[in-house]
Protein backbone atom coordinates (compact mmCIF):
# COMPACT_ATOMS: atom_id res chain seq x y z
CA UNK A 1 0.00 0.00 0.00
CA UNK A 2 1.26 3.67 -0.96
CA UNK A 3 1.79 6.14 1.24
CA UNK A 4 -1.34 8.14 -0.36
CA UNK A 5 -3.76 5.15 0.99
CA UNK A 6 -2.61 4.68 4.42
CA UNK A 7 -3.46 8.67 4.64
CA UNK A 8 -7.24 7.97 3.51
CA UNK A 9 -7.06 5.29 5.62
CA UNK A 10 -6.62 7.25 8.66
CA UNK A 11 -8.45 10.27 7.26
CA UNK A 12 -12.34 10.25 9.07
CA UNK A 13 -14.94 10.65 6.74
CA UNK A 14 -17.14 13.37 7.65
CA UNK A 15 -20.78 12.57 7.88
CA UNK A 16 -24.04 14.32 6.17
CA UNK A 17 -26.57 16.15 7.86
CA UNK A 18 -29.45 14.13 8.82
CA UNK A 19 -31.88 16.95 7.64
CA UNK A 20 -31.67 18.83 5.01
CA UNK A 21 -30.44 22.45 5.33
CA UNK A 22 -31.71 24.84 3.11
CA UNK A 23 -29.83 28.11 1.61
CA UNK A 24 -32.27 30.11 2.14
CA UNK A 25 -35.24 29.87 4.79
CA UNK A 26 -38.76 31.26 5.90
CA UNK A 27 -37.41 33.97 8.26
CA UNK A 28 -35.34 36.64 6.31
CA UNK A 29 -31.59 36.63 7.99
CA UNK A 30 -31.20 40.60 8.57
CA UNK A 31 -28.26 42.18 6.82
CA UNK A 32 -25.59 44.28 7.87
CA UNK A 33 -25.29 47.94 6.84
CA UNK A 34 -22.96 48.57 4.40
CA UNK A 35 -20.50 51.63 4.41
CA UNK A 36 -20.95 54.48 1.79
CA UNK A 37 -18.11 53.07 -0.27
CA UNK A 38 -19.36 49.75 -0.43
CA UNK A 39 -23.24 51.22 -2.23
CA UNK A 40 -23.34 52.06 -5.72
CA UNK A 41 -26.80 54.33 -6.96
CA UNK A 42 -28.38 54.10 -10.13
CA UNK A 43 -31.29 56.59 -11.37
CA UNK A 44 -34.11 54.33 -12.40
CA UNK A 45 -37.28 55.42 -14.73
CA UNK A 46 -40.14 55.18 -12.38
CA UNK A 47 -42.12 54.22 -15.69
CA UNK A 48 -40.41 51.37 -18.07
CA UNK A 49 -40.14 52.76 -21.46
CA UNK A 50 -40.86 55.95 -20.67
CA UNK A 51 -38.85 59.10 -22.42
CA UNK A 52 -35.54 60.71 -20.64
CA UNK A 53 -37.47 64.11 -18.96
CA UNK A 54 -40.46 60.89 -17.09
CA UNK A 55 -39.70 61.65 -13.37
CA UNK A 56 -37.31 58.86 -11.59
CA UNK A 57 -35.86 57.65 -8.44
CA UNK A 58 -32.53 56.29 -6.72
CA UNK A 59 -31.48 52.74 -6.46
CA UNK A 60 -29.01 52.05 -3.60
CA UNK A 61 -27.08 48.85 -4.48
CA UNK A 62 -24.46 47.21 -2.30
CA UNK A 63 -21.33 45.84 -3.99
CA UNK A 64 -21.04 42.05 -4.31
CA UNK A 65 -17.90 40.16 -3.19
CA UNK A 66 -18.22 36.56 -2.06
CA UNK A 67 -21.02 37.41 0.15
CA UNK A 68 -24.34 35.16 1.23
CA UNK A 69 -26.87 33.10 -0.66
CA UNK A 70 -29.21 35.90 0.17
CA UNK A 71 -27.01 38.72 -0.23
CA UNK A 72 -26.61 37.36 -4.36
CA UNK A 73 -30.20 36.85 -4.04
CA UNK A 74 -30.85 40.99 -3.47
CA UNK A 75 -27.98 41.59 -5.76
CA UNK A 76 -29.99 39.49 -8.52
CA UNK A 77 -33.61 41.30 -8.04
CA UNK A 78 -31.44 44.84 -7.89
CA UNK A 79 -29.59 44.61 -11.46
CA UNK A 80 -33.64 42.67 -12.85
CA UNK A 81 -35.10 46.18 -11.83
CA UNK A 82 -32.39 48.29 -13.54
CA UNK A 83 -32.63 46.43 -16.49
CA UNK A 84 -36.38 46.24 -16.72
CA UNK A 85 -36.84 49.92 -15.97
CA UNK A 86 -34.00 51.29 -18.22
CA UNK A 87 -35.20 49.16 -20.92
CA UNK A 88 -31.44 48.00 -20.65
CA UNK A 89 -31.61 44.92 -23.41
CA UNK A 90 -27.84 44.91 -24.76
CA UNK A 91 -25.78 42.56 -23.67
CA UNK A 92 -22.49 44.86 -23.22
CA UNK A 93 -24.71 47.20 -21.54
CA UNK A 94 -25.84 44.42 -18.91
CA UNK A 95 -22.22 43.07 -19.02
CA UNK A 96 -21.08 46.65 -17.55
CA UNK A 97 -23.68 47.59 -15.36
CA UNK A 98 -22.59 43.67 -13.40
CA UNK A 99 -19.07 44.73 -13.33
CA UNK A 100 -19.49 47.77 -11.68
CA UNK A 101 -21.36 46.06 -9.10
CA UNK A 102 -19.73 42.62 -8.64
CA UNK A 103 -15.75 43.15 -6.72
CA UNK A 104 -12.95 40.30 -5.84
CA UNK A 105 -13.08 36.66 -7.19
CA UNK A 106 -16.92 37.24 -8.47
CA UNK A 107 -15.72 39.58 -10.33
CA UNK A 108 -13.03 37.53 -11.50
CA UNK A 109 -15.20 34.28 -11.84
CA UNK A 110 -17.80 36.65 -14.13
CA UNK A 111 -15.52 37.93 -17.12
CA UNK A 112 -13.66 34.29 -17.09
CA UNK A 113 -17.09 32.79 -17.99
CA UNK A 114 -17.26 35.88 -20.39
CA UNK A 115 -14.36 35.44 -21.92
CA UNK A 116 -14.75 31.90 -22.47
CA UNK A 117 -18.20 31.60 -24.11
CA UNK A 118 -17.34 35.02 -26.52
CA UNK A 119 -13.35 33.22 -27.60
CA UNK A 120 -13.53 30.64 -29.73
CA UNK A 121 -10.55 29.09 -32.00
CA UNK A 122 -11.26 28.10 -35.55
CA UNK A 123 -9.61 26.02 -38.23
CA UNK A 124 -6.53 27.56 -38.32
CA UNK A 125 -6.41 27.79 -34.81
CA UNK A 126 -6.45 31.21 -34.21
CA UNK A 127 -8.40 33.12 -31.55
CA UNK A 128 -11.94 34.24 -32.83
CA UNK A 129 -14.01 36.53 -30.55
CA UNK A 130 -17.90 35.48 -30.78
CA UNK A 131 -20.45 38.68 -30.31
CA UNK A 132 -22.21 38.53 -26.15
CA UNK A 133 -25.54 37.55 -26.03
CA UNK A 134 -28.37 37.39 -23.67
CA UNK A 135 -27.18 33.41 -22.70
CA UNK A 136 -23.51 34.76 -22.34
CA UNK A 137 -24.69 37.30 -19.73
CA UNK A 138 -26.81 34.84 -17.87
CA UNK A 139 -23.97 32.23 -17.74
CA UNK A 140 -21.41 34.26 -16.37
CA UNK A 141 -24.22 35.23 -13.58
CA UNK A 142 -24.98 31.41 -12.62
CA UNK A 143 -20.61 30.50 -12.80
CA UNK A 144 -20.60 33.29 -10.22
CA UNK A 145 -23.50 31.31 -7.78
CA UNK A 146 -21.56 28.24 -8.33
CA UNK A 147 -19.16 29.94 -5.91
CA UNK A 148 -21.83 31.33 -3.31
CA UNK A 149 -23.94 28.54 -3.74
CA UNK A 150 -23.58 25.23 -1.77
CA UNK A 151 -23.83 21.72 -3.28
CA UNK A 152 -26.84 20.99 -5.17
CA UNK A 153 -28.41 24.10 -3.79
CA UNK A 154 -31.71 23.70 -5.83
CA UNK A 155 -32.46 20.34 -5.21
CA UNK A 156 -31.85 21.01 -1.18
CA UNK A 157 -34.11 24.31 -1.26
CA UNK A 158 -37.06 22.11 -3.05
CA UNK A 159 -36.41 19.22 -1.07
CA UNK A 160 -37.03 21.11 1.98
CA UNK A 161 -39.42 23.15 0.60
CA UNK A 162 -42.08 19.91 0.28
CA UNK A 163 -40.77 17.51 3.04
CA UNK A 164 -39.28 19.86 5.49
CA UNK A 165 -41.03 23.34 5.64
CA UNK A 166 -43.14 24.37 9.06
CA UNK A 167 -44.76 27.68 9.92
CA UNK A 168 -43.00 29.60 12.98
CA UNK A 169 -44.95 30.07 16.05
CA UNK A 170 -44.34 33.70 15.81
CA UNK A 171 -45.01 34.36 12.10
CA UNK A 172 -48.91 34.87 11.23
CA UNK A 173 -49.83 32.66 8.63
CA UNK A 174 -50.54 35.74 6.40
CA UNK A 175 -46.72 36.28 6.65
CA UNK A 176 -45.81 32.87 6.54
CA UNK A 177 -47.77 32.53 2.45
CA UNK A 178 -45.84 35.55 1.69
CA UNK A 179 -42.44 34.15 3.03
CA UNK A 180 -42.90 30.78 0.45
CA UNK A 181 -43.99 33.02 -1.95
CA UNK A 182 -40.55 34.74 -1.69
CA UNK A 183 -38.49 31.27 -1.86
CA UNK A 184 -39.99 30.42 -4.95
CA UNK A 185 -39.63 33.43 -6.65
CA UNK A 186 -35.71 33.04 -5.62
CA UNK A 187 -35.59 29.42 -7.03
CA UNK A 188 -34.55 30.98 -10.67
CA UNK A 189 -31.53 32.81 -8.98
CA UNK A 190 -30.32 29.48 -7.82
CA UNK A 191 -27.47 27.74 -10.05
CA UNK A 192 -29.14 26.53 -13.41
CA UNK A 193 -32.23 27.80 -12.08
CA UNK A 194 -35.37 28.12 -14.67
CA UNK A 195 -38.50 29.03 -14.55
CA UNK A 196 -40.16 25.40 -14.81
CA UNK A 197 -38.05 24.74 -11.64
CA UNK A 198 -41.11 26.91 -9.47
CA UNK A 199 -43.72 25.65 -8.03
CA UNK A 200 -47.46 25.82 -9.01
CA UNK A 201 -50.25 27.11 -7.38
CA UNK A 202 -51.64 23.80 -6.15
CA UNK A 203 -48.02 22.60 -5.05
CA UNK A 204 -47.84 25.75 -2.79
CA UNK A 205 -51.26 25.15 -0.98
CA UNK A 206 -50.33 21.18 -0.73
CA UNK A 207 -46.66 22.45 0.99
CA UNK A 208 -48.31 25.19 3.28
CA UNK A 209 -51.02 22.66 4.33
CA UNK A 210 -48.78 20.10 5.74
CA UNK A 211 -46.84 23.45 7.09
CA UNK A 212 -49.12 24.34 9.91
CA UNK A 213 -50.08 22.61 13.06
CA UNK A 214 -51.85 19.22 13.02
CA UNK A 215 -54.35 21.00 15.51
CA UNK A 216 -55.37 23.09 12.23
CA UNK A 217 -55.06 20.16 9.77
CA UNK A 218 -57.95 18.51 12.49
CA UNK A 219 -60.35 21.54 12.24
CA UNK A 220 -60.24 21.23 8.51
CA UNK A 221 -60.87 17.88 8.45
CA UNK A 222 -64.06 18.54 11.00
CA UNK A 223 -65.12 21.33 8.37
CA UNK A 224 -64.83 18.89 5.66
CA UNK A 225 -62.50 21.82 4.14
CA UNK A 226 -59.67 20.95 1.63
CA UNK A 227 -57.18 23.46 0.79
CA UNK A 228 -56.25 22.24 -2.74
CA UNK A 229 -59.44 22.33 -4.32
CA UNK A 230 -59.81 26.49 -3.15
CA UNK A 231 -57.91 29.40 -3.99
CA UNK A 232 -54.83 30.02 -1.63
CA UNK A 233 -57.40 33.77 -0.27
CA UNK A 234 -59.79 30.73 1.04
CA UNK A 235 -57.04 28.93 2.83
CA UNK A 236 -55.40 32.40 4.59
CA UNK A 237 -58.99 33.50 5.58
CA UNK A 238 -59.32 29.28 7.73
CA UNK A 239 -56.18 29.81 9.15
CA UNK A 240 -56.29 33.52 10.34
CA UNK A 241 -59.67 32.54 12.21
CA UNK A 242 -57.92 29.67 14.35
CA UNK A 243 -55.43 32.02 14.67
CA UNK A 244 -57.87 34.64 16.14
CA UNK A 245 -59.44 32.56 18.47
CA UNK A 246 -56.26 30.07 19.46
CA UNK A 247 -54.82 30.90 23.20
CA UNK A 248 -52.36 32.69 24.10
CA UNK A 249 -49.63 31.55 25.37
CA UNK A 250 -48.07 32.96 28.81
CA UNK A 251 -44.61 33.40 29.93
CA UNK A 252 -44.86 31.62 33.08
CA UNK A 253 -41.44 32.96 35.53
CA UNK A 254 -40.56 30.87 39.17
CA UNK A 255 -40.73 34.22 40.84
CA UNK A 256 -41.69 37.65 40.55
CA UNK A 257 -39.18 40.14 39.31
CA UNK A 258 -38.77 42.12 42.51
CA UNK A 259 -37.84 39.21 44.84
CA UNK A 260 -35.24 38.31 42.27
CA UNK A 261 -32.66 40.71 43.46
CA UNK A 262 -33.98 39.85 47.07
CA UNK A 263 -31.27 37.88 49.48
CA UNK A 264 -32.38 36.03 52.22
CA UNK A 265 -30.17 34.89 55.05
CA UNK A 266 -31.09 31.34 56.51
CA UNK A 267 -30.74 33.03 60.37
CA UNK A 268 -32.13 35.96 59.31
CA UNK A 269 -35.84 33.89 58.19
CA UNK A 270 -35.30 31.86 61.38
CA UNK A 271 -34.68 34.55 64.21
CA UNK A 272 -37.92 36.86 62.93
CA UNK A 273 -40.37 34.96 61.34
CA UNK A 274 -43.23 35.42 62.64
CA UNK A 275 -44.97 32.61 64.92
CA UNK A 276 -48.39 33.39 63.21
CA UNK A 277 -47.14 32.86 59.58
CA UNK A 278 -44.87 29.52 60.62
CA UNK A 279 -46.93 26.44 60.71
CA UNK A 280 -44.53 24.06 60.17
CA UNK A 281 -42.37 24.57 63.29
CA UNK A 282 -41.06 21.96 65.49
CA UNK A 283 -39.30 23.79 68.48
CA UNK A 284 -40.30 26.61 70.77
CA UNK A 285 -38.01 29.53 72.12
CA UNK A 286 -39.14 32.47 74.28
CA UNK A 287 -36.86 34.44 72.80
CA UNK A 288 -36.96 33.29 68.94
CA UNK A 289 -40.60 32.11 68.99
CA UNK A 290 -41.30 28.93 66.79
CA UNK A 291 -38.10 27.66 64.61
CA UNK A 292 -36.89 24.49 63.29
CA UNK A 293 -33.52 24.27 65.10
CA UNK A 294 -34.19 24.40 68.60
CA UNK A 295 -35.99 24.88 72.06
CA UNK A 296 -35.49 27.23 74.93
CA UNK A 297 -33.27 24.84 76.88
CA UNK A 298 -30.67 25.10 74.39
CA UNK A 299 -31.01 28.50 73.32
CA UNK A 300 -27.50 29.68 73.04
CA UNK A 301 -28.57 33.79 73.06
CA UNK A 302 -29.90 32.95 76.50
CA UNK A 303 -27.48 30.72 77.81
CA UNK A 304 -24.88 33.56 76.80
CA UNK A 305 -27.24 36.15 78.59
CA UNK A 306 -27.50 34.43 81.71
CA UNK A 307 -23.15 33.37 82.11
CA UNK A 308 -23.04 37.14 81.45
CA UNK A 309 -25.08 37.93 84.38
CA UNK A 310 -23.69 35.37 86.93
CA UNK A 311 -20.08 36.30 86.34
CA UNK A 312 -19.35 32.61 84.68
CA UNK A 313 -18.59 33.42 81.40
CA UNK A 314 -16.32 31.44 79.21
CA UNK A 315 -13.82 34.30 79.62
CA UNK A 316 -13.06 33.93 83.38
CA UNK A 317 -9.80 32.35 84.38
CA UNK A 318 -9.23 28.65 85.32
CA UNK A 319 -6.67 27.17 87.69
CA UNK A 320 -4.56 26.98 84.43
CA UNK A 321 -4.96 30.45 82.96
CA UNK A 322 -4.18 31.55 85.84
CA UNK A 323 -1.36 30.71 86.17
CA UNK A 324 -0.09 31.29 82.33
CA UNK A 325 -1.93 35.06 83.17
CA UNK A 326 0.59 35.41 86.24
CA UNK A 327 3.97 34.09 83.79
CA UNK A 328 2.82 36.63 81.41
CA UNK A 329 2.40 39.60 83.51
CA UNK A 330 5.54 38.37 85.51
CA UNK A 331 7.76 37.97 82.55
CA UNK A 332 10.80 40.30 82.31
CA UNK A 333 10.76 41.22 86.29
CA UNK A 334 12.81 40.30 89.52
CA UNK A 335 11.99 37.41 90.94
CA UNK A 336 11.22 39.34 94.15
CA UNK A 337 8.70 41.36 92.93
CA UNK A 338 7.30 38.04 91.07
CA UNK A 339 7.02 36.71 94.84
CA UNK A 340 5.36 39.27 96.26
CA UNK A 341 2.64 39.78 93.22
CA UNK A 342 1.64 36.04 93.83
CA UNK A 343 1.27 36.35 97.64
CA UNK A 344 -0.41 40.14 97.30
CA UNK A 345 -3.07 38.01 94.87
CA UNK A 346 -3.38 35.22 96.79
CA UNK A 347 -3.87 37.18 100.59
CA UNK A 348 -6.92 39.38 98.50
CA UNK A 349 -8.08 35.93 97.35
CA UNK A 350 -8.34 34.15 100.79
CA UNK A 351 -10.15 37.30 102.06
CA UNK A 352 -12.96 36.74 99.77
CA UNK A 353 -12.89 32.78 100.29
CA UNK A 354 -13.44 33.72 103.95
CA UNK A 355 -16.16 36.18 103.34
CA UNK A 356 -17.85 34.28 100.93
CA UNK A 357 -17.83 30.95 103.69
CA UNK A 358 -20.00 32.94 106.29
CA UNK A 359 -22.52 34.11 103.94
CA UNK A 360 -22.73 30.29 102.66
CA UNK A 361 -23.15 28.97 105.59
CA UNK A 362 -26.16 32.01 106.42
CA UNK A 363 -27.88 31.32 103.63
CA UNK A 364 -27.77 27.43 103.67
CA UNK A 365 -29.35 27.67 107.02
CA UNK A 366 -31.87 29.96 106.08
CA UNK A 367 -33.09 27.90 103.28
CA UNK A 368 -32.66 24.69 105.28
CA UNK A 369 -34.99 25.71 107.85
CA UNK A 370 -37.84 27.34 105.25
CA UNK A 371 -37.99 24.03 103.07
CA UNK A 372 -40.07 21.14 104.56
CA UNK A 373 -40.26 17.26 104.60
CA UNK A 374 -42.62 17.36 101.71
CA UNK A 375 -40.62 19.60 99.38
CA UNK A 376 -39.73 18.92 95.66
CA UNK A 377 -36.73 17.74 94.55
CA UNK A 378 -36.84 20.86 91.88
CA UNK A 379 -36.76 23.54 94.18
CA UNK A 380 -33.28 21.62 95.94
CA UNK A 381 -32.21 21.49 92.43
CA UNK A 382 -32.55 25.50 91.94
CA UNK A 383 -30.65 26.21 95.87
CA UNK A 384 -27.80 23.80 94.96
CA UNK A 385 -27.44 25.84 91.32
CA UNK A 386 -27.41 29.46 93.42
CA UNK A 387 -24.69 28.40 95.56
CA UNK A 388 -22.42 26.46 92.85
CA UNK A 389 -23.38 30.27 91.03
CA UNK A 390 -21.91 32.06 94.23
CA UNK A 391 -18.95 29.97 94.29
CA UNK A 392 -17.62 30.53 91.00
CA UNK A 393 -18.20 34.32 91.49
CA UNK A 394 -15.71 34.42 94.54
CA UNK A 395 -13.09 32.27 92.51
CA UNK A 396 -12.99 34.59 89.48
CA UNK A 397 -9.70 36.64 89.38
CA UNK A 398 -10.01 40.44 89.47
CA UNK A 399 -7.59 41.64 86.80
CA UNK A 400 -7.92 44.53 87.30
CA UNK A 401 -6.13 44.24 90.25
CA UNK A 402 -2.98 42.34 88.68
CA UNK A 403 -2.64 44.71 86.20
CA UNK A 404 -1.98 47.58 88.58
CA UNK A 405 -0.11 45.77 90.74
CA UNK A 406 2.47 44.98 87.39
CA UNK A 407 2.47 48.09 86.77
CA UNK A 408 4.09 49.32 89.99
CA UNK A 409 5.93 46.79 90.30
CA UNK A 410 6.99 47.96 86.78
CA UNK A 411 8.01 51.69 87.68
CA UNK A 412 10.57 50.73 89.92
CA UNK A 413 13.82 50.41 88.56
CA UNK A 414 15.84 47.63 90.88
CA UNK A 415 15.90 44.76 88.67
CA UNK A 416 19.42 43.11 90.94
CA UNK A 417 18.66 39.46 91.55
CA UNK A 418 19.89 38.01 95.07
CA UNK A 419 21.92 34.80 94.98
CA UNK A 420 19.98 33.67 98.23
CA UNK A 421 16.56 33.61 96.74
CA UNK A 422 18.14 31.60 93.89
CA UNK A 423 18.30 28.71 96.22
CA UNK A 424 14.97 28.88 97.66
CA UNK A 425 13.20 29.90 94.62
CA UNK A 426 11.75 26.99 93.31
CA UNK A 427 10.66 25.56 96.72
CA UNK A 428 8.83 28.55 97.22
CA UNK A 429 7.29 28.90 93.78
CA UNK A 430 5.84 25.48 94.34
CA UNK A 431 4.47 26.42 97.74
CA UNK A 432 2.03 29.09 96.61
CA UNK A 433 1.33 26.31 93.56
CA UNK A 434 0.12 24.07 96.12
CA UNK A 435 -2.08 27.00 98.24
CA UNK A 436 -3.29 27.80 94.41
CA UNK A 437 -4.20 24.25 93.96
CA UNK A 438 -5.98 23.74 97.52
CA UNK A 439 -8.04 26.71 96.78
Amino acid sequence: MTETTLTMENETIPKKATLVVPPLLLVEEPNEIPRRTDVIEFVLKQRAGSTATAPTYKLTVARFCEGTVAEWIDFRKAIAELWRQNGITNPQDRIATIANILRGDSLTAFYESIQEQTTSVDDAGLNVVVDSTEETVFAGLNAVALTVFPFRALESQKQWMRRRMQKPKDLSIRKTVAAVGRLNQSLTFFPNGKESDKFTTGEILEMLEWSIPEAWRTKFDLDGYIPTEFPKSRFITECEAIERNEPKLQIKTDRPLSEETKTHKKSHDIKYRSANNDTTAMYHCTEHGHNHTHSTEKCYTLKNREEKASGTSSSGLSKKSFRKEINSLAKGKPRKKILEMFQAVLQKEQKRLSKSKKSKKKKVIIESSSESSSSDSSDEEMSIQKMSIQHMELNKIDKTDINSTSSKLADETDMTDETDEDKNYLARIQNLEAITNEE
